[in-house]
């Protein structure tokens, strides 16, 4: 069941450019790209960002986050949107890129709710998942599952770099 009750936005397409981009970033590590479209990013959040209580970012795995040095989704946007990190990944899933959509579909919940103390969860009224690519949109659903099941029931958007 999807728990989005809000928008998903993107800034942008999927296509060559950006699949290089991240296969340099994520595959290769080059650190140095989190930087890339941190004024698009900020354009975006400055237009958009007072709507939000919390921005929640759905958490990489951490062996594959350790292998490469940085977690990409916390590294894309923590410089610009201020993130409230209260999902936790539980063990190690096969990467997404090289999983099919049915796959990708049928993925057991991935994620935790972990909450830092002094967070009032409860009393959010709108939360912005992000993530760095939206493909089926089934990580963004699970992040947001785990949420709901938490008691949070705030209009969740999604936000990702691209999709």
């Amino acid at each position: 069941m999807p728990w989005f009750t809000g928008r998903e936005r993107a800034l942008f397409a999927y296509q060559s450019e950006i699949k290089t981009y991240f296969e340099r970033f994520k595959r290769q590590g080059d650190y140095q790209l989190k930087d890339l479209f941190r004024s698009d990013l900020g354009r975006w959040w400055a237009e958009n960002g007072q709507r939000y209580d919390a921005v929640v970012p759905v958490p990489g795995d951490d062996h594959r986050s350790w292998q490469r040095g940085f977690e990409p989704v916390t590294a894309l946007f923590e410089t610009v949107f201020p993130l409230t990190p209260v999902l936790a990944k539980q063990g190690t899933t096969a990467e997404q890129a090289q999983q099919d959509r049915r796959t990708r579909l049928m993925t057991r919940q991935p994620f935790a709710f972990q909450p830092s103390r002094g967070i009032a969860c409860q009393h959010w009224r709108r939360v912005l998942l992000v993530d760095d690519i939206y493909t089926t949109g089934s990580t963004l659903h699970q992040a947001a599952a785990v949420l709901h099941g938490a008691g949070i029931t705030a209009q969740m958007d999604t936000f990702t770099l691209a999709r």
